[in-house]
């Protein structure tokens, strides 16, 4: 199966991440893993792990 390249795997869960539309972010699949990250220059680069309370789960 080939993967998607714009999918990323999220580092503390280990669950794809899929890439907000209008930002360039990744956000975690899972709805227990909080965790944002952003798309910067050189790599990935975590700002944050938020409660997503706008999400069921």
């Amino acid at each position: 199966m080939a993967r998607d390249r714009k999918m990323r795997i999220c580092p503390s869960c280990g669950k794809p991440m899929k890439k907000h539309a209008k930002k360039a972010e990744y956000v975690c699949r899972n709805p227990r893993c909080p965790v944002i990250f952003v798309r910067v220059h050189r790599g990935m680069k975590r700002i944050g792990v938020e409660a997503r309370l706008n999400e069921k789960g």
